[in-house]
């Protein structure tokens, strides 16, 4: 009995000779750049939709807990080729202004058409994007089947099927 108190006995400081003073945990530091805030564009422009809008802001940092301001004075012109065909404007709304919500009247787009947007701004500097205009996709079939499939879990599900060609 003495030999099994003395074995329990070297196991036990054994084992808690072995830990460290913080030894359980798992905090890790990590060194998080300097972050230098840069222009952010969102835009939300389709052909037939009648509230186009842009969002302007600048990115923040990971760590960043500064409230989120808007870019309200950036200049925001669509080009079809290289002609401009809109300028988008600030709205100072109140529920839209901590957005940076830019807007203007409804734009048609042409498909195969070559489309620029621009973003010009005195504290950011400038952006552009630049996007051919898809075709429209025509739809040859489409079907609804109530209770259809089986989704992952197992359970009985609706079936919508799209048949489509795209160019």
């Amino acid at each position: 009995m003495t030999r099994l108190n003395i074995t329990c006995a070297i196991l036990f400081l054994l084992l808690f000779a072995s830990c460290r003073e913080n030894f359980f945990d798992s905090i890790i530091e990590v060194e998080v750049p300097a972050h230098k805030p840069q222009l952010t564009v969102t835009a939300h422009l389709f052909d037939g939709n009648p509230n186009q809008f842009i969002y302007i802001n600048h990115s923040r940092g990971i760590l960043d807990s500064a409230e989120i301001r808007p870019v309200t004075n950036a200049v925001v012109d669509l080009y079809e080729g290289n002609n401009l065909i809109k300028n988008f404007s600030f709205t100072p709304e109140e529920d839209l202004e901590e957005y940076g919500k830019y807007l203007t009247d409804s734009v048609s787009f042409i498909s195969g058409k070559t489309y620029t947007l621009k973003v010009q701004s005195t504290e950011y500097g400038n952006l552009e994007g630049t996007q051919i205009m898809p075709t429209k996709v025509k739809i040859n079939n489409a079907t609804y089947e109530k209770d259809g499939t089986i989704d992952r879990y197992g359970e009985r599900v609706d079936e919508i099927s799209i048949e489509f060609d795209d160019p």
